[in-house]
């Protein structure tokens, strides 16, 4: 295979990106505690947060009060955004990667999430919003495989489970992030995007020095 040949297999083979939203992208806990701060009267900060879904330890009367917000597309308007995640992955869109920006928010507030990716300058080829469950649609309608991988990048413990071969998990590390010891395959907590960026330029170039071999004819 000549050079040019094996870079061009090994750059279709690059794993599609899957971002997550919220505690992602933007700043939804801080936003949340500051929210139930101003309406309770609480002193809840974001770093107390050691569960997810949050509202697992809120008392039930904030809890509800919190559901109620999340339902409304306003509040999802005026999340502050995290502008080193949001670099990171334009400069992967940038880079060729396929990026998909996908949210388990609630279906009826998709229009303003596309406005709030817009608004800040979210580089991406699609925003797939099906409400609840749409990381998981997102990876069964893309058919992900070993063949045709996929990197899912999300806060959330629990979509840990949604890692198997050809889709890896990647999660950015937060307060109520899985142990560290916990031995999940093709998950990956990363301490900063800079280490997950260089990450994929390692695969990358390991990648193509598999296709290309030291031969080229």
């Amino acid at each position: 295979m000549t050079e040019p040949a094996a870079m061009f297999t090994a750059m279709a083979s690059r794993p599609t990106i899957i971002t997550d939203i919220d505690n992602v992208l933007a700043f939804f806990v801080e936003a949340a505690v500051t929210a139930l701060n101003v309406h309770f009267g609480t002193s809840l900060t974001a770093g107390e947060v050691h569960v997810w879904p949050m509202g697992k330890m809120l008392m039930p009367a904030l809890s509800v009060w919190l559901e109620e917000q999340l339902r409304r597309g306003v509040f999802y308007s005026n999340l502050a955004p995290d502008f080193t995640a949001i670099s990171a992955i334009n400069t992967l869109h940038g880079q060729g990667y396929r990026v998909l920006a996908t949210s388990d928010r609630p279906q009826a507030v998709a229009e303003p999430t596309r406005r709030w990716l817009e608004q800040w300058g979210v580089e991406v080829d699609e925003v797939l919003l099906y409400g609840p469950g749409s990381k998981q649609r997102v990876i069964r309608d893309e058919g992900f495989d070993a063949r045709n991988p996929a990197i899912l990048i999300d806060d959330d413990p629990a979509k840990a489970l949604l890692a198997r071969p050809g889709v890896a998990v990647w999660s950015p590390l937060r307060p109520w992030s899985l142990p560290g010891d916990v031995p999940i395959h093709d998950y990956w907590i990363f301490p900063s995007w800079d280490a997950a960026l260089d990450r994929l330029s390692t695969m990358e170039t390991s990648h193509v020095q598999e296709v290309c071999g030291t031969n080229f004819h």
